[in-house]
């Protein structure tokens, strides 16, 4: 009997770690013992939207020293944040696999179905508590953060083929394995898969964060300041 199961995870940045233990069996062995009647597997992905959330109970102060990064090396510097945007790169993938039982402890699994999603979930945008709303600093400071939220979600829209492109070549190059559980069989799955997507998420936050650095630098921050000569 050929039975359908399925299993999502949640990866956060650095994708978790499955360990398995897989039987081994030369490719010749397992393509005669384990043989499931299913074709390539289907993949879709689709993305968060990440919705913005504006915060001001900070102060200045505590923008530079507690969310750590620019800030940081803005008080270092000299300069006063007035804004600041925190959010994280997620995915999510779904596996759902066909499997058939050989034996008593060996199973014949195979991937039928890949459904990931990638993205951004919230943007938290702080806006330093003495900025007045409607003011010229209030509105330079978040035209400043809106700036980064764009170039997160460009950034995303930019890299969706290489994630697509990667689910797809490592799905397709996942065979049937012969395995002592069909549990065992999800996490190998999941691992490849993941192994694969990671790598785009390493050129993406690396990629992305070169652009946001062309944005933080003090002839920006003082581009900006000139916007607003009477605060």
């Amino acid at each position: 009997m050929t039975c359908l199961r399925k299993i999502s995870i949640r990866t956060f940045i650095m994708m978790l770690s499955f360990f398995t233990f897989i039987c081994l069996f030369s490719s010749s062995s397992i393509a005669k013992t384990c043989q499931l009647d299913i074709a390539a597997p289907a993949v879709t992905l689709s993305t968060f939207e990440g919705k913005i959330k504006i915060s001001n109970g900070h102060s200045s102060r505590q923008l530079g020293t507690k969310f750590g990064g620019h800030g940081k090396m803005n008080l270092r510097a000299g300069w006063i944040t007035r804004g600041l945007t925190k959010t994280q790169l997620e995915s999510q993938i779904e596996v759902s696999i066909r499997y058939r039982q050989i034996s008593k402890n060996r199973f014949c699994i195979g991937l039928s179905k890949v459904a990931a999603r990638v993205g951004y979930r919230h943007f938290k945008v702080f806006v330093a508590r003495k900025l007045k709303p409607g003011s010229c600093e209030y509105k330079t400071t978040m035209a400043h953060e809106q700036n980064h939220v764009s170039i997160y979600r460009d950034q995303l829209q930019k890299h969706l083929p290489r994630f697509k492109q990667q689910l797809n070549k490592s799905s397709i190059g996942l065979k049937p394995i012969i395995s002592s559980s069909s549990a065992v069989g999800h996490q190998y799955f999941l691992r490849k898969l993941n192994s694969g997507f990671k790598r785009v998420f390493k050129q993406m936050n690396k990629e992305t964060d070169r652009k946001q650095g062309r944005i933080d630098t003090a002839k920006n921050y003082r581009r900006e300041q000139a916007l607003c000569p009477d605060r």
